[in-house]
């Protein structure tokens, strides 16, 4: 195994460094490689966690194992959603996300702390919710904790600090872009799988925000400071979370392929401009259906109902036609071209 290039200041003076990657030539800034490390490990930790529990909610339910009882099979259901939906999920597209706005850009980490400051927050909101779901009987109640079910508070404070933390790593990757493009690391428009990252992490400030506006009341009502919360605005708020966070998968997903594609085998897209289309296209897309879900039901729509098809089925159709272009633009050019 080839050993790490030396680190080099990037400037003469500067507490910042990097390393020349010996097989894309690229910079890796320091903070970035510990942080991307940081967040990996954390991903997997949370995916063998649901993975384990998965495990263990599939010999409970072969009926001739029948291994755990109710409690216990809920509880770990419960611990299941919020690892494998999204724990996991998050720590990984937060690495891509730092990744994506030093790495590809050949610049350094503009807010190190401030990355370090999400990343404790959403480490210390993952591990919380798995403890609590665990040692307290009364908050097995499925990642979604449909209102009227009540968890325990810290329940509720731990999706909280999770998504805080999501939302302020987000932050950094747009401060990052903003200084690489001050320091003339790239010019003209961003390269085509910073562009896609770009994309999640709009939908997912969005996204976040939505959870917040879903969470935030449960968590005072958990504390008995809100005396009522409607079912109906609970779930509303909430989807408007759980489905653009798809969105978001779908956006980070489809970037890394990109740069897994030009990295392993020199492929590239036919055109550029017209492969960054189809992400703009699942941005705009998601928010208008979301807008004109909140127009028009107050209250999750059921299936078959008018609001159902007007906005889920269009939802849906966008979503299959953004993986659709993405996967129909590809080019077979071996010619390597910017990241």
């Amino acid at each position: 195994m080839a050993s790490l290039a030396p680190t080099t200041p990037w400037t003469a003076g500067a507490k910042d460094d990097y390393r020349d990657c010996p097989v894309t030539t690229l910079k890796v800034d320091m903070h970035t490689e510990r942080l991307i490390i940081a967040n990996a490990v954390m991903a997997v930790v949370t995916l063998a966690l649901g993975g384990i529990a998965a495990l263990l909610i599939a010999l409970t339910r072969w009926q001739a194992i029948h291994l755990l009882p109710a409690v216990w099979f809920y509880r770990l259901l419960t611990l299941h959603g919020i690892d494998m939906l999204i724990a996991w999920i998050v720590f990984f597209e937060m690495a891509g996300l730092h990744f994506g706005s030093t790495i590809l850009l050949n610049a350094r980490h503009a807010a190190p702390k401030l990355a370090w400051t999400g990343f404790i927050m959403m480490t210390v909101g993952g591990l919380m919710a798995n403890a609590v779901v665990l040692f307290d009987p009364n908050s097995n109640v499925m990642f979604s904790a449909y209102v009227p079910m009540k968890a325990h508070p810290l329940f509720y404070l731990s999706y909280i600090l999770f998504a805080v933390g999501a939302l302020i790593t987000v932050i950094t990757f747009f401060i990052n872009v903003v200084t690489a493009k001050r320091e003339g690391r790239f010019t003209g428009s961003l390269p085509l799988v910073v562009f896609g990252l770009m994309t999640a992490a709009i939908l997912a400030t969005y996204t976040l925000l939505e959870g917040a506006a879903a969470i935030v009341p449960a968590f005072f009502w958990s504390l008995g400071i809100l005396k009522t919360y409607d079912p109906g605005i609970y779930r509303n708020f909430f989807w408007g979370f759980g489905h653009p966070a798809q969105q978001v998968n779908l956006a980070a997903m489809v970037s890394i392929w990109y740069a897994l594609a030009q990295m392993t085998v020199g492929i590239r897209p036919v055109n550029e401009n017209s492969r960054a289309l189809p992400s703009s296209s699942t941005c705009s897309s998601s928010t208008l259906v979301r807008l004109i879900t909140c127009w028009l039901t107050p209250v999750f729509p059921s299936p078959g109902s008018r609001q159902y098809i007007l906005c889920h089925v269009p939802c849906c159709a966008w979503f299959h036609d953004a993986r659709l272009l993405h996967s129909c633009c590809f080019g077979n050019c071996p010619t390597r071209q910017r990241l």
